[in-house]
This record gives C-alpha cells, sequence and structure tokens, in this order.
C-alpha cells in the first residue's frame, strides 16, 4: 500500500473530487439506476454541485498520495454532521481500508452518536463492515435505488 494522507478539503478540490467520485459511478453504480436516475446522481456529482456541497457546509474530507502527485485517491462527504453523503475510492486503491481509514478521521474529529446514508447496492458491504445496518426498506427517489443505513454510536 502507498503512503497517503487525509486532509478537510477546499473549493479548489472539487474537480478533482468530481473527477473521482463521477469516474466510479459510472463503472460501479449507475447500472443499479434507472436513465433518469443515472442522470440525477451524475449531475449531483458535477464540479459544480461539489462546489455548492462545500460553500453550503457540507464536510468533504479527501485522501490523496503523499508523493509529488498529490492525487486524490479517496472522498468522504459529510451532510449535517450526522449523514454519509459521499463516500468513494479510486478502484486502484479498493481493499486497501482508505474509505475505512476516511470515515475513522472523520470519527475522530466529531462525536456522532447517530449517522446515516443511503448507500448503494455495491456499497452496502462496506458500510456494515464499519457498523451500519439497514433501516427500511429499499426505496426509489428520482430513479435512484437507495438502501438506507444507520450506525449509532453503541453500534460500534
Amino acid at each position: 500500500m502507498r503512503p497517503f494522507l487525509i486532509r478537510p478539503a477546499s473549493l479548489s478540490d472539487a474537480a478533482a473530487i468530481s473527477q473521482l467520485i463521477l469516474s466510479l459511478v459510472k463503472e460501479f453504480i449507475s447500472h443499479e439506476y434507472s436513465q433518469e436516475g443515472e442522470r440525477v446522481m451524475l449531475n449531483s456529482m458535477s464540479q459544480s454541485a461539489i462546489e455548492n456541497n462545500i460553500s453550503r457546509g457540507y464536510e468533504y474530507f479527501v485522501a490523496q498520495e503523499s508523493s509529488q502527485s498529490a492525487q486524490i485517491i479517496g472522498v468522504l462527504a459529510i451532510k449535517n454532521k450526522n449523514h454519509i453523503y459521499h463516500c468513494f475510492v479510486d478502484k486502484k486503491y479498493h481493499r486497501q481500508h482508505i474509505a475505512k481509514q476516511l470515515w475513522q478521521y472523520y470519527l475522530g474529529l466529531e462525536n456522532m452518536p447517530h449517522c446515516s446514508v443511503n448507500s448503494s447496492k455495491y456499497a452496502i458491504g462496506f458500510y456494515q463492515s464499519i457498523g451500519f445496518k439497514a433501516t427500511d426498506e429499499v426505496y426509489e427517489k428520482q430513479g435512484v435505488t437507495c438502501y438506507p443505513m444507520v450506525r449509532d454510536s453503541n453500534d460500534s
């Protein structure tokens, strides 16, 4: 595993965050959605959408290579301090615990007794591995299939 660091993201990271997320959604997730859902999802992950989220107070954290390239290889976004909005890792770095380390980094910053996520089918196993449990039936909103999950601090 190559060395990497985790840091809060800034507006100047929005393009790289969007590029990373869009490539992963297209490869691993968008096939789960209707055509409308894919459009909605991809639009919500554009550079301007990421910039808007950061400006509105969503907390974004990035994992980046420690090398000179400083390429962003992972991202975690938290909405309202209690909802995972984005959690993605470059496919070259899958299974290297980067998403888990992003999550642990955030937990080290915030006392979060309760957290929710609307997972994709692809990511359910990851969220279960960090203590999330399914809460409701799967639902669809604007063509996007959601698997609601929660994690309470006493479920660690």
